[in-house]
């Protein structure tokens, strides 16, 4: 919830300084503190409002993910076999756990997309995981540590493939 409040504040000072850098410029006439002022307030209201109803939702997986998050938390938990999916996320914090999870066909691959958004997916330490896309203005944080898989080679291993797409958030990949 902090992450998610600093990000607000942030993108509300770059949007007034943007408006305020086009108007000294003469590119538009936009800088009216009878107008910016109160649509401040009124977002922060709003985004006040809407988190204090969205608390941390748990749900289980089962199979594969398919899951939108929009200004909310959501933690979600996979204990069977996981065959992959998407989760798509903005202004929000999502927690998938797959430590008791086992691959249904490896290579699994999950779409993640996040956009001013955390994410954060465990994995078993045993598990290779790959992660593909672009990434721009956001943190990218992969555990590589594994652990050893009893006797299994590097290629037996199974393997997530994650394919991102993230925009000024916080991405990581951690062992259970």
């Amino acid at each position: 919830m902090r992450r998610r409040s600093q990000l607000l504040l942030g993108g509300l000072l770059v949007l007034l300084g943007v408006l305020w850098l086009l108007d000294t410029a003469d590119v538009i006439t936009v800088w009216r503190w009878g107008v910016i002022v109160p649509l401040v307030v009124i977002a922060v209201g709003v985004w006040r409002i809407v988190t204090a109803f969205g608390g941390a939702k748990r749900d289980a997986v089962y199979g594969s993910v398919d899951t939108l998050v929009v200004l909310s938390d959501r933690h979600l938990r996979c204990d069977g076999a996981f065959e992959g999916g998407s989760i798509a996320s903005v202004l929000a914090d999502v927690e998938l756990d797959l430590s008791g999870a086992t691959p249904a066909s490896p290579p699994v691959e999950l779409s993640a997309t996040t956009i001013l958004a955390d994410l954060d997916i465990i994995v078993p330490a045993t598990w290779r995981v790959r992660v593909e896309g672009p990434v721009l203005l956001a943190d990218v944080d992969v555990d590589d540590e594994v652990l050893d898989a009893g006797g299994a080679g590097p290629d037996e291993r199974p393997e997530l493939v994650i394919r991102a797409f993230s925009v000024l958030g916080d991405f990581t990949v951690r062992r259970s």
